[in-house]
């Protein structure tokens, strides 16, 4: 479930909670309460994991740019036999 759907849920189990004589009989409130309570704690370590999840992609991508740029540098020192092989190189 998504954010709105939680909120949509956990409003009409406060409504059922205040007016239980507009619940159907074959609606139990109780198991309702546990169900939601359940899916609501769920979804919030859902949304937890998912932002530790970003978290590490990000640090992923960023070890991983400041790899390439030194492997460049390292890789235009080795190729650099004379200055006009670095010109070349540092065009490309």
């Amino acid at each position: 479930m998504g954010e709105k759907t939680i909120g949509f849920v956990e409003k009409v189990y406060d409504f059922a909670r205040q007016n239980p004589a507009l619940v159907p009989p074959y609606l139990d409130v109780e198991a309702f309460g546990v169900d939601f309570s359940d899916a609501h704690g769920l979804w919030t370590l859902l949304n937890t994991v998912q932002q530790l999840e970003q978290s590490i992609d990000d640090t992923e991508m960023t070890a991983g740019s400041g790899t390439k740029s030194r492997r460049l540098f390292v890789l235009g020192v080795l190729l650099c036999k004379t200055p006009r092989h670095c010109m070349e190189f540092h065009r490309r």
